[in-house]
């Protein structure tokens, strides 16, 4: 328990201090959190509305992993070093613990990208992860990412090549160098409908038995005009293993900024994706014992002010003190949590005849109503009041 508070204080200090240097100068995306408190990301900008830190802190089996990330930018506004500290508690301290270089060529577009870690032997030495060399064609598409061990090019690992089609990314294959030669150790093939937006994903990992590339994954995205709303990972063999869902702003993505980190390519994709702003997004797993998706978090995106914030300045509907319009019911299958929950307050939730169904105190921010008999409800928290049917 001391442990936690330590590392609690830490991040809150680290993220105070970050955001007094560098006060966001427009409706920035200032924090991730999920209702369970496992994770969460705290964002600072510069006055270029380039992201410089990023607080983060993650609740893993074998410990909490504390630490921040910190983003250089040249003249041109180019990310040329990119920083990763964390908290070692053995010494008390902040340390680095990784960093990345970048170059780019004279179309701006990414040349090199070189990474070191820090020695696992102890000590302060950083120690080359690798070199990764990207190659464009003229109209400034990606064609190739060569990896390699060192920084002459002399000792090859990896080949990623990608193939095109009207100018959209139909095929990526991996080349393994080995000790025997080389092999094509993995493959991704992409489809997109008739306005260009990703649809299904097919990825092909070298069977251990074989040489042959066999099918793991399927990944299919859906698509409104707000943006990604759904993104499920099934299994070769149709089952859902995975499925994160998006919700949105009123407001369009143009009226906000993302930090856009090059090394979180998963992010870097859903802030893409988007046409409005971003609310919030929940992330189900399948469960191991019953095999069945349940929600695993919802994380919400937290802004410098709501990016559906009226003119007037109303943004919720009330009656003699009660408030209706912070709490909403997300669904999925049988899975239905409440979220806007005021954590640390009361949740009661009452049949339509007035009867109390249950009472308790909010640990997190999400109540889970899926247990509930089919029904209407009414949920109260706090001052905050929904109506639902399950």
């Amino acid at each position: 328990m001391k442990k936690q508070l330590l590392l609690a204080a830490v991040l809150v200090s680290a993220a105070a201090s970050s955001f007094a240097e560098d006060a966001p100068v427009a409706n920035t995306l200032t924090a991730i959190t999920c209702d369970s408190q496992y994770e969460s990301y705290e964002f600072a900008y510069n006055e270029n509305n380039l992201v410089t830190r990023e607080d983060f802190f993650v609740k893993l089996s074998d410990g909490d992993e504390v630490g921040y990330n910190e983003f250089i930018y040249n003249d041109k506004n180019q990310l040329v070093r990119n920083d990763t500290y964390q908290y070692k508690s053995e010494l008390g301290e902040f340390v680095l613990v990784c960093y990345v270089e970048y170059t780019y060529n004279e179309q701006g577009k990414v040349a090199t990208r070189v990474n070191y870690n820090r020695s696992p032997y102890g000590g302060d030495e950083m120690m080359l992860g690798g070199l990764l060399d990207y190659t464009y064609d003229d109209a400034g598409n990606l064609l190739k990412v060569t990896s390699y061990w060192d920084l002459d090019k002399t000792i090859l690992f990896q080949i990623d090549e990608y193939t095109y089609e009207n100018g959209l990314n139909t095929l990526m294959t991996t080349t393994m160098k080995g000790f025997s030669g080389s092999d094509v150790t993995a493959k991704i093939e992409k489809k997109y409908d008739d306005q260009n937006r990703l649809i299904e994903r097919y990825n092909y990992e070298k069977d251990a038995n074989s040489s042959d590339l066999i099918l793991r994954t399927v990944m299919k995205y859906t698509h409104t005009d707000e943006g990604i709303t759904v993104k499920s990972t099934q299994s070769s063999k149709g089952a859902e293993v995975g499925r994160e869902e998006y919700f949105y702003y009123k407001a369009p993505a143009s009226s906000v900024i993302y930090p856009m980190e090059y090394e979180y390519a998963d992010r870097k994709f859903m802030f893409e994706g988007c046409k409005n702003a971003m609310d919030y997004y929940a992330v189900y797993a399948q469960d191991m014992n019953s095999g069945k998706l349940t929600l695993f978090d919802l994380y919400r995106l937290e802004y410098v002010e709501n990016p559906d914030k009226p003119q007037d300045g109303v943004n919720s509907v009330s009656m003699d003190g009660v408030n209706f319009s912070n709490m909403s019911l997300v669904r999925s299958g049988e899975e239905a949590v409440i979220r806007g929950i005021e954590r640390g307050e009361t949740v009661r939730v009452y049949d339509m005849a007035g009867n109390l169904i249950d009472s308790t105190v909010a640990n997190t921010g999400v109540y889970n109503a899926s247990n509930l008999d089919k029904g209407t409800y009414v949920v109260v928290n706090g001052s905050r009041v929904l109506k639902f049917a399950k």
